[in-house]
């Protein structure tokens, strides 16, 4: 199944930064940024989150913004003397995602679709980490649930282990640099009411 993030990439990731624990490849998760996410449980597993649609996984990134400055959209992040470029990466999703959309399986776990969205962190938290002790012995790579941001748009998390992520259920499939004028940043804007500026 497809999906997207937003990321900082070394453009060179493929023999520079093999690894996905190497800050600049695509699947770099950024570890002290792990814990504030709707899912979060970093003391049990690595949180990957991304969005079934283009679109989505920009909207995401930029939603807070009111506007949405060229300079933004294509901000580059420098670690050291390297430079990582804000990047779409499609991704194919090996595995289960458990839908938090599907009502009968939220009777099923005695969750409300209101719970899914509650900003009280310990309960969905919990969900999570119910989810993950059962994953060794399923397909299940995550969960995936509707956008509080525009809920037509479905936004997902994959987990992997903490120490030494590989995520082996998770295959980059194509890395492109983003700009204003990226069809997936016109479609986000468009869709949020978000205007590009100079």
């Amino acid at each position: 199944m497809r999906f997207y993030r937003v990321a900082h990439v070394d453009l060179a990731w493929e023999t520079s930064k093999p690894s996905p624990a190497n800050n600049g490849h695509p699947l770099y998760v950024h570890r002290p940024g792990q814990g504030a996410g709707r899912f979060d449980y970093p003391e049990h597993y690595l949180a990957l989150y991304i969005a079934r649609q283009p679109a989505a996984a920009i909207g995401e990134i930029l939603q807070h913004m009111a506007s949405w400055p060229q300079i933004e959209i294509a901000r580059s992040r420098t670690v050291g003397t390297e430079v990582y470029q804000r990047c779409l990466v499609s991704l194919e999703i090996n595995g289960t995602l458990l839908d938090l959309d599907d009502p009968a399986l939220l009777d099923r776990l005695g969750w409300r679709p209101s719970d899914v969205v509650n900003k009280d962190r310990a309960k969905t938290r919990q969900l999570a980490l119910e989810q993950w002790f059962q994953h060794r012995t399923t397909d299940i790579a995550g969960l995936q649930w509707w956008s509080s941001c525009l809920p037509a748009w479905t936004v997902a998390m994959c987990w992997d282990d903490p120490i030494t992520p590989t995520w082996t259920n998770v295959t980059i499939v194509d890395v492109e640099p983003i700009d204003h004028d990226h069809p997936a940043v016109r479609t986000a804007s468009a869709a949020l009411n978000r205007p590009i500026v100079a």
